[in-house]
């Protein structure tokens, strides 16, 4: 723990509860698919939270927090996922990083954050074979405007990761980017993980 031991036992706290909060968060922000939805979400959280502990990072703090993240799995559902929470601790934690080791440590922090965000809000289909017919052909629609859209700015859509995150969950995306890299630079890397979804 020679990384997490620069912050205070409360700064550690919230430093190990965000990865967590901001994916259940996301989690939260759709109710397609009702109780099965919340279920595979839910799963994809805890799995790519228990990726994320056992892999190989380039930044040996953000290991250090997934591994206390992971080991703290009983306490998950104890913390308070709101928005408020989420946002607040999302525009503090980077800057408390950045102060306390790097910006290049709270640049892979919130990749990390981002990254089980993302794959919380792709874990459920907001559109399959359930779907009623009139649904499929607005959701078909949209799509095709989307391509037509891309097309005509050389960007390439990939409808699967369209149909797998909704708009809610797209929006929430966004503003959990935003509220992280507030007062940090900008970072390539992420902005182009968040636009693939």
């Amino acid at each position: 723990m020679a990384f997490l031991e620069k912050f205070t036992a409360s700064e550690q706290d919230r430093l190990i509860r965000l990865p967590y909060q901001a994916g259940a968060w996301l989690s939260s922000q759709d109710d397609t698919g009702g109780a099965f939805a919340d279920f595979k979400e839910k799963r994809a959280l805890k799995n790519i939270i228990e990726d994320q502990s056992k892999g190989m990072f380039v930044s040996a703090f953000v290991h250090e927090v997934m591994a206390d993240l992971s080991l703290r799995e009983a306490d998950w559902e104890k913390w308070d996922v709101s928005e408020k929470t989420v946002l607040e601790e999302s525009a503090e934690l980077p800057v408390l990083i950045t102060e306390k080791l790097s910006e290049e440590q709270a640049d892979a922090y919130i990749k990390s954050v981002m990254a089980i965000s993302v794959a919380v809000a792709q874990a459920y289909r907001e559109f399959d074979d359930n779907t009623s017919f009139a649904k499929a052909l607005l959701i078909t629609m949209k799509l095709k405007i989307d391509r037509v859209f891309g097309a005509l700015s050389k960007q390439e859509y990939d409808s699967e990761r369209l149909l797998a995150v909704s708009h809610e969950e797209d929006v929430a995306l966004t503003k959990l980017y935003d509220t992280l890299r507030q007062g940090l630079k900008k970072d390539k890397e992420t902005e182009m993980l968040l636009e693939e979804t």
